[in-house]
């Protein structure tokens, strides 16, 4: 039997036979593998069944069988990869600098390289980076910020400072803000890795992800990996619960959300992911928007039984965040041409295919932190307006940050909602807002410098430095830091040059916030360029991309023009509360434009 045969036999056995794959490596476990999970208890962690694949099924909730030759590949739990090689000092350390010191301090670089003030955006809206949260949690978990905030708060008490799990952020005596307040220390636990769970013996830290790796609305839909539970197995719904005459995903003993203020802040989601509240904005439209589409077909298709509906619904409403993310919250950011000429978008209407089946869905660590970057885009003291366009009042926003009874109580939604509509967003003009950078979580600590600690897990990650992405992006070998000055100005170099000894210990995130934007964008082009390898990877590697026309229940050409015509503004038209009136350009400031 030759080679092709063997290999055929061998995906139609895998097609008929459910499997117990490896989460880590995502190949099927050795027996000497799961006796060694067996004896650290660590089985139902690291290892997953895969039921076996259907090659015209629906996309699964799981994220399994996206590729057929590698079914586990793709789903929920499964590693990110890495642009190069980490760096790391001693095998899983910070690296250090290249005089074999210390690097700066996280905080000394924040403050050298970031004015704090206010800086409204000309053109877009804080829809921007409110989107952004949406689709980070779709592809990421916040189990790190759970750890800080609810297991780990101890990190800056003296006897904790050395503790393997903590990693708090020193704030130097000379220190702009905090020099005369006695603060010396913001808290910051280490990222929790496979190799905690005993999944995985290699040395080199493997951060977790609890999420599939394709944009596939996995906080609405599955954020425990187990969304059947979220489904009301009528005509196609989400299960869903009245409060103050509105629909919201239901309450349930397994949300957490200890920072809700009772009695009127009851909301916890059972299902849903709780998370910061643009998230949670966005979660909420998305999960109506679902039941939304589901009525509608129930409506010209009354032969369809609740499983059609379901997934079909799920189908659509997958589509119409991949198509806003793609056509126009991502051209909005680094402009329509840029992103044709690097193959994420097309200029026609109609279908396009670049799916490799050698490939599957996956995100790139270098991704996953580099999107922080938009922190500098928030705008932290949310403008609330009523339904007519009356500011009624302000929110400091960290002070609702994850309380997701806010939302529902009194007219919040309807404040929220038309704000996101009408107030720019921060100008990332190499500053930020005070609250990003002092009180990023006032209900854990006096001081947290959300900014500061984005640099910090640079290193935790052992992200490379920042003149390794400009050599990969660009093909620039930069020696000294004149060198950098085809994307950088010369008063960021100079910054730079404050805090870095050397130009080769510059971190990824400060060589982003001091770069020029990209032509014809709007924020840093190493970012840029980080989003396009990790956006067409996503293309390539998902299977049921919205705009193939041979995927598993492919649209007509009618159908995909109508998913196209599913803008941000029809979603807020059709689910949002109180909007009566939306900016045609959704992520646009309202304007003559």
């Amino acid at each position: 039997m030759s080679l092709k045969c063997i290999a055929a036999v061998c995906l139609l056995a895998n097609l008929a036979l459910g499997l117990r794959y490896d989460y880590h490596s995502s190949k099927p476990v050795t027996r000497s593998l799961l006796t060694y999970y067996e004896s650290v208890n660590a089985t139902d962690t690291c290892t997953y069944d895969v039921a076996p694949c259907d090659p015209n099924e629906w996309r699964r909730l799981d994220g399994s069988c996206n590729n057929l030759k590698h079914p586990a590949k793709g789903t929920y739990f499964v590693p990110m990869i890495r642009l190069m090689e980490p760096h790391y000092h001693n095998g899983n350390e910070p690296r250090k600098a290249a005089d074999g010191e210390d690097l700066p301090l996280p905080r000394k670089v924040r403050t050298t390289l970031l004015k704090v003030g206010k800086s409204s955006h000309p053109e877009l809206s804080q829809q921007v980076p409110s989107f952004a949260a949406l689709l980070l949690m779709d592809t990421i978990s916040i189990h790190d910020i759970e750890k800080m905030v609810l297991v780990k708060t101890d990190c800056c008490e003296p006897e904790h400072m050395n503790d393997p799990e903590c990693t708090p952020n020193i704030i130097p005596e000379d220190d702009p803000v905090h020099r005369f307040s006695g603060i010396r220390c913001m808290n910051l636990t280490r990222p929790q890795t496979y190799q905690d769970f005993h999944c995985t013996s290699d040395k080199v830290p493997s951060p977790i992800i609890r999420a599939t790796p394709a944009f596939d609305g996995s906080s609405v839909y599955s954020q425990f990996n187990d969304g059947q539970n979220a489904r009301s197995y009528e005509g196609g719904l989400l299960i869903s619960e009245e409060e103050n005459g509105r629909r919201f995903p239901p309450n349930g003993p397994r949300g957490v959300c200890p920072l809700n203020v009772p009695p009127k802040e009851t909301r916890c989601y059972q299902n849903q992911m709780n998370s910061v509240l643009s998230h949670n904005v966005y979660m909420v439209w998305f999960f109506r928007n679902h039941n939304y589409i589901a009525k509608e077909l129930a409506k010209v298709n009354p032969h369809w039984d609740d499983e059609t509906l379901f997934q079909t619904a799920r189908d659509i409403n997958i589509a119409v965040q991949q198509n806003m993310q793609f056509y126009e919250w991502l051209p909005s950011l680094m402009g329509f041409d840029n992103l044709v000429n690097a193959g994420v978008l097309s200029k026609n209407k109609g279908f396009r295919d670049i799916y490799d089946e050698n490939s599957y869905p996956v995100m790139t660590l270098d991704y996953v932190i580099a999107l922080r970057w938009f922190h500098t885009m928030l705008e932290t003291t949310a403008h609330l307006y009523d339904k007519d366009g009356n500011r009624v009042g302000d929110m400091p926003f960290f002070d609702v940050l994850f309380r997701s009874g806010w939302l529902p109580s009194d007219n919040n939604e309807e404040y929220i909602s038309n704000g996101f509509i009408r107030q720019p967003c921060h100008n990332p003009d190499h500053s930020i807002d005070f609250d990003v950078a002092e009180r990023g979580l006032p209900f854990l600590q006096e001081a947290v410098d959300i900014p500061t600690s984005d640099v910090h897990k640079n290193r935790l990650f052992g992200l490379p430095p920042y003149v390794d992405y400009v050599k990969l992006f660009n093909d620039i070998t930069v020696n000294d830091f004149e060198d950098l000055a085809p994307l950088i100005d010369e008063q960021q170099i100079y910054n730079l040059k404050l805090v870095y000894k050397n130009v080769t210990d510059i971190d990824l995130m400060a060589g982003m916030w001091s770069e020029r934007h990209m032509e014809g964008g709007r924020i840093s082009k190493t970012l840029g360029d980080i989003m396009v390898d990790a956006l067409t990877r996503t293309i390539k590697g998902d299977r049921y991309w919205y705009e193939r026309k041979n995927r598993p229940h492919a649209y007509n050409k009618a159908q995909l023009k109508e998913v196209r015509k599913y803008t941000l503004a029809r979603l807020l038209c059709n689910v949002g509360e109180g909007v009566t009136h939306v900016t045609k350009r959704g992520f646009y400031n309202v304007g003559p434009k």
